[in-house]
């Protein structure tokens, strides 16, 4: 990305304005020496600098936010239906289903890796160039030197240089590991379904023949609850004439 690499070279030249700032003999007096103009107006377009990259990762972030999420979702949904067909197609030993479900999975495992390594890569440069900016205080310089370089601290403390999908979520290595585990949580419950539903293949008549045992043994005991009523209906019938 062109970004990640225009931040590399605006850490390279603070790294060697910060040079300017380093003694030749730790035992000098040069490690007191003030500021001269040329490296407070270098200082300042640096600072204007890293403004505009951040502009650039906001604007990259307005643009295709929306483009973002639908291509983050529809690959989350494409990897987990593919990689579960791959599981069956291992089940029912269909090789042609196995290299074609697994190829799309490894290709749209690369773009999206690669898609957040990039701005977790920006993230980082950022965070870097905010801890170089401290090489750059001069202990004698004029305050107006160090409250430039104290600003230039504070601007790369909250401004990072982030790719947001309209502030949803950051693209970075944190959002690989969250996918990646809703990924697997989706494919053990897939999973968990196929193979019950392929146990209940194997035993297709085990539920039928226990409720109709059930069944009988009730129309069983309600046949004989009938036939003892119909005994005491009668016995008692043929006893009141005689006792009368």
């Amino acid at each position: 990305m062109q970004l990640n690499q225009r931040a590399d070279i605006l850490r390279d030249a603070i790294l060697t304005l910060a040079a300017q700032n380093k003694p030749k003999s730790k035992y000098g007096i040069d490690i007191w020496k003030p500021y001269t103009s040329w490296e407070y107006e270098q200082l300042n377009v640096m600072r204007l600098i890293y403004g505009r990259l951040y502009e650039a990762y906001q604007t990259l972030s307005e643009c295709f936010g929306w483009s973002l999420i639908i291509m983050l979702m529809s690959s989350l949904c494409e990897f987990v239906s593919k990689a579960f067909w791959s599981f069956e197609a291992i089940r029912n030993n269909q090789m042609y289903r196995i290299i074609f479900n697994s190829s799309t999975v490894l290709s749209l495992t690369c773009l999206v890796s690669l898609l957040l390594l990039l701005g977790d890569e920006g993230e980082g440069k950022s965070r870097n160039i905010g801890c170089l900016i401290f090489k750059l205080v001069k202990p004698l310089g004029n305050k107006r030197y160090n409250d430039l370089v104290s600003e230039f601290s504070l601007q790369t403390l909250h401004q990072r240089f982030v790719i947001t999908a309209k502030e949803f979520f950051n693209l970075n290595l944190n959002l690989l590991g969250s996918m990646v585990a809703a990924i697997v949580t989706y494919l053990v419950i897939l999973i968990q379904f196929m193979l019950s539903e392929g146990t209940d293949q194997k035993h297709p008549n085990t539920t039928n023949t226990t409720v109709s045992a059930i069944l009988s043994n009730i129309s069983y005991n309600f046949s004989t609850t009938k036939v003892i009523e119909n005994v005491f209906t009668t016995a008692l019938s043929t006893e009141i004439p005689d006792r009368i």
